[in-house]
């Protein structure tokens, strides 16, 4: 049994009681068995007596589901050049529980000395736990993340990739109308 509180002074009717429950008193140790995944299944019951007699009992069963989590993240290659090599980045996921399917990766970047918080997406959210993608110049760190159905997630990182600044390359002779076009995707590709 635990030590329940109301929220509802109004009425003295055992059923009052249960109805208007509001918090419950849990010892520490049984806190800690909870939160350090020791006890995966937890019954919380009410239960309101009339001299000594039980009148009425409400149960609130509950089950913790861990968060998936990343085991690995891999990328490939580990250096590049902007915007023209392809890098893949993969990562290996474990999941303690079936409840917590489907679980969903994303994975993003941001500068290796930047701020997480302002990491750019390479891939949203889905189903797939790769993703390809070109990055600009500069050495980045590739930040993973998992998702359950519980709105659960974890992250895990890899990095430094190291990015080259590809120079403009020098085109062929060309009429000045090519050279332009050329010139306008090149631009379009730092982008």
């Amino acid at each position: 049994r635990r030590n329940l509180s109301s929220s509802s002074a109004s009425s003295s009717s055992p059923l009052a009681f249960l109805a208007s429950t509001t918090s419950l008193v849990l010892p520490v140790s049984q806190l800690a068995n909870i939160v350090h995944g020791l006890q995966k299944d937890v019954a919380i019951s009410a239960v309101a007596m009339e001299g000594g007699t039980e009148i009425a009992r409400s149960t609130v069963n509950v089950k913790i589901v861990e968060v998936p989590q990343i085991q690995s993240v891999r990328a490939t290659p580990m250096q590049g050049d902007a915007y023209t090599s392809d890098f893949e980045v993969a990562a290996s996921v474990v999941i303690s529980d079936e409840d917590a399917l489907p679980v969903l990766t994303s994975f993003s970047y941001y500068p290796q000395y930047g701020n997480q918080s302002k990491s750019k997406v390479l891939c949203p959210f889905s189903f797939a736990a790769e993703c390809i993608f070109s990055l600009p110049p500069g050495n980045h760190t590739i930040l993973a993340k998992v998702k359950d159905s519980l709105d659960g997630v974890s992250q895990a990182q890899i990095g430094p990739i190291q990015v080259r600044e590809v120079q403009y390359p020098a085109f062929a002779p060309q009429s000045t109308e090519c050279m332009q076009t050329s010139q306008a995707i090149f631009a379009l590709r730092k982008m």
